[in-house]
């Protein structure tokens, strides 16, 4: 087994892994931290099947595929049941306003974390003209696009991108939460306005870059080691901290 699609879900249960590789018989079975799939289909050939995962805790767990002549394969990490919404966009479009796309079902609000895997059929695209959620995760090799128009993301807890942030100008990711928001992995924000009463700490190897506009009011930005804050235009009107080996531009 080469690849899995998607690699996070609920600890619910019930989401549709699909598997790639190949040599893959009719009898082969799954578990996921020494728990069995459900509703296996192996396709003919050999090179793809496909199962439910069963409730599970959260967490990163490995995933066991064994064939029916006893070979047994360990995908080590390789699903994470997570209590964010996660989006599959499953349903055609990969529309942020759909609710069909989120799992649990209904388009995130202000109190909910949101993930976004690799490998769903239809990337997500964020299409509202605003919207509050807590954490932000970008998972590797997975992207989160930002319509065209004025639009607004605002995040009151973490932002962590191991994958793409695509966005124009017009759009702006507002960090407004109270208490310390960590900015993990590299982004190039559109616009980017800090207007939370906290502190926005870019953790080691984090990159804030702003191209076109930043506002960064009422708070304290902490740039740790090795992380960076790089700011074309706009306005800084709170306090900056660089720690060592640090940087801003």
């Amino acid at each position: 087994v080469a690849l899995i699609s998607p690699n996070a879900g609920a600890p619910a249960g019930g989401e549709f892994i699909d598997f790639f590789g190949q040599g893959v018989d009719q009898s082969v079975g799954v578990t996921i931290n020494g728990n069995p799939f459900i509703s296996i289909y192996v396709d003919p050939n050999g090179s793809y099947f496909d199962g439910e995962t069963p409730a599970g805790s959260l967490g990163i767990w490995d995933i066991v595929v064994t064939n029916g002549d006893g070979q047994t394969q360990t995908l080590t990490n390789a699903f994470t049941y997570t209590s964010d919404k996660v989006f599959y966009g499953s349903m055609g479009t990969g529309s942020w306003n759909d609710q069909g796309n989120w799992t649990p079902a209904g388009v995130p609000i202000s109190t909910d974390s949101v993930l976004f895997p690799a490998g769903v059929p239809n990337p997500a695209v964020f299409d509202l003209l605003s919207a509050q959620v807590v954490n932000v995760t970008i998972g590797t090799g997975a992207s989160l696009t930002i319509a065209a128009s004025p639009r607004t993301l605002s995040v009151s807890g973490n932002w962590t991108n191991d994958g793409n942030l695509t966005a124009m100008p017009s759009a702006t990711v507002n960090f407004d939460g109270i208490g310390t928001q960590v900015v993990n992995g590299v982004t190039m924000f559109p616009s980017v306005t800090i207007t939370g009463g906290g502190t926005v700490n870019i953790a080691p190897g984090g990159v804030l870059w702003a191209p076109f506009y930043s506002q960064l009011s009422c708070c304290t930005v902490t740039v740790s080691g090795g992380g960076e804050l790089a700011i074309q235009t706009g306005t800084i009107s709170g306090t900056v901290q660089v720690a060592g080996g640090g940087t801003i531009e």
